[in-house]
């Protein structure tokens, strides 16, 4: 069993939308998958029903995903997550993936030191160099952090900025488009059970495809990296400036301001 966590301290950096399709990725790879959602709607007791994890899943079960290929479970604290932990262990799940708030607090800094590997989305510039300065700044287990890539707008120059605005955190070499298909997941389910142009988004075949490659080669990379722990393969960017939390993209931006255009 392997418990991957994904992680920013930022809202909107695309940590659920990550969640959902590595989980469908996963169990398309015939796996048997569980996700613990830590986030804020998960804290709610008794639970509210507004939770994206617990929404996803019920478009999961309409897509054809059931309880024997996904389960999740809710925590907001020590006890529930060890509750939901031993849950999903029972269920057999072979890889447990872990939602968390865009607050962290003293459960997901336990969650962040006991899990086998961390996954921390940004879409760009300006959240890459936040999550580094956060992580820099905190007692984090660098080694087993990685930045992911997702949703990158503009040129093939523009993005390679926004990826050197992560620094500290070595980078994955995989990364997720920006698409309507996985922007729609809540609402669809798996996107590897969907036709073209069969349902209310028309997506066309490139678009599936794309999507699915896309997630298929991510958690190809997570798998060798949780079974291998071969981090040491991977290089941390390097911190180009110091002072304050955006000292590294003011220095970015100074040696290649046309890109931030």
């Amino acid at each position: 069993m392997h418990t991957i966590t994904f992680f920013a301290p930022k809202g909107g950096s695309g940590r659920t939308t990550v969640v959902m399709a590595t989980a469908s990725a996963f169990i398309e790879a015939g796996h048997r998958v569980g996700v613990i959602d830590t986030t804020e709607e998960a804290r709610r007791w008794p639970p509210s029903g507004q939770s994206f994890i617990r929404q996803w899943q019920t478009s999961m079960l309409t897509s054809g995903i059931g309880p024997d290929q996904l389960v999740t479970a809710s925590a907001w604290d020590f006890d529930s997550f060890y509750s939901a932990k031993k849950e999903l262990l029972t269920a057999g799940c072979t890889h447990i993936l872990i939602d968390t708030p865009k607050a962290p607090n003293k459960l997901i800094e336990y969650v962040l030191l006991e899990c086998d590997l961390i996954v921390m989305p940004f879409s760009g510039y300006f959240e890459a160099t936040w999550i580094s300065s956060w992580v820099t700044s905190n007692l984090c287990p660098v080694r087993k952090m990685f930045g992911l890539a997702t949703g990158l707008m503009g040129t093939e120059e523009h993005q390679a900025i926004h990826r050197q605005a992560l620094y500290g955190s070595p980078m994955l070499k995989s990364s997720l488009p920006r698409s309507y298909v996985f922007a729609n997941q809540l609402i669809d389910g798996s996107f590897y059970k969907l036709e073209a142009g069969s349902d209310t988004f028309g997506y066309t075949d490139a678009d599936l495809l794309h999507a699915r490659s896309a997630a298929t080669k991510l958690i190809k990379e997570l798998n060798r990296l949780v079974k291998t722990r071969s981090f040491s393969r991977y290089q941390c960017g390097e911190q180009l400036a110091t002072g304050h939390p955006l000292a590294h993209l003011q220095a970015l931006h100074a040696q290649a301001p046309e890109a931030f255009c």
